[in-house]
């Protein structure tokens, strides 16, 4: 049993991560393939799993957990960060040069609360002050300016708030009290910044902090990821 979780294409290659369960020992094994041919980056004697993939210069970044610990992998071998704090829920990658960005939560055991944060070559910046539950999906970088998407949990623990943050900056995308939205993924071409959410049985994107509906109803929407095609 296999599922994917992220896709990358460099030239005419295609890139795609994930994990199985190995049906003898059930545990999970991180794999990626490229252009349908699997690779395995971990044994079957662990649980682990590729999440997330980014490819720069070249070099195919991949980033994963195995025993509920950070991984990252380049051209499928391990690499060590120094002195990293990043905890095994990440949940997005993007390299930029020698730069590694990685997405996630950095959960506080005293307060039972999640923190949304992002780790470059494995120092932490944490995005809220850590009062509401909150989460870091997706983050991308434009020049010196580092975006991230994700939510904000209500005190209630009953709704979620899109946020974006640009260079720790909150940008707020819905009403926390009134909206149960959750921001999924960012993309950035120029000026402009497009995040793609979820929530309230509707799907959509921002444009600039402007909602486009994409669609409603008695459905359950889930959007994942957002791409932006120039031509």
């Amino acid at each position: 049993m296999s599922h994917t979780t992220g896709i990358a294409v460099s030239g005419n290659d295609v890139y795609v991560t994930g994990y199985s369960l190995d049906l003898t020992t059930y545990h999970s094994v991180a794999e990626f393939w490229k252009n349908g041919t699997l690779f395995k980056l971990t044994a079957d004697t662990s649980d682990a799993a590729a999440i997330a993939i980014a490819i720069s210069g070249g070099d195919v970044y991949i980033a994963g957990i195995d025993r509920g610990v950070f991984k990252l992998w380049v051209n499928g071998v391990l690499r060590d960060i120094p002195n990293s704090t990043i905890p095994g829920t990440i949940r997005s990658l993007y390299v930029l040069g020698n730069d590694v960005y990685v997405t996630g939560n950095d959960y506080d055991p005293v307060s039972s609360k999640n923190t949304a944060a992002y780790w470059k070559n494995g120092a932490e910046v944490k995005l809220t002050n850590g009062s509401l539950d909150s989460y870091a999906n997706s983050i991308v970088v434009s020049g010196t300016d580092v975006y991230v998407a994700g939510l904000e949990a209500g005190s209630s623990g009953t709704n979620n708030a899109a946020r974006y943050w640009k260079n720790g900056q909150q940008v707020n995308l819905a009403d926390i009290a009134t909206q149960n939205v959750i921001a999924n993924a960012i993309a950035v071409h120029g000026n402009d910044v497009y995040v793609s959410a979820s929530g309230n049985n509707t799907i959509n994107y921002w444009l600039n902090g402007k909602s486009v509906s994409l669609g409603s109803g008695a459905e359950h929407f889930n959007s994942s990821c957002i791409f932006v095609s120039i031509r």
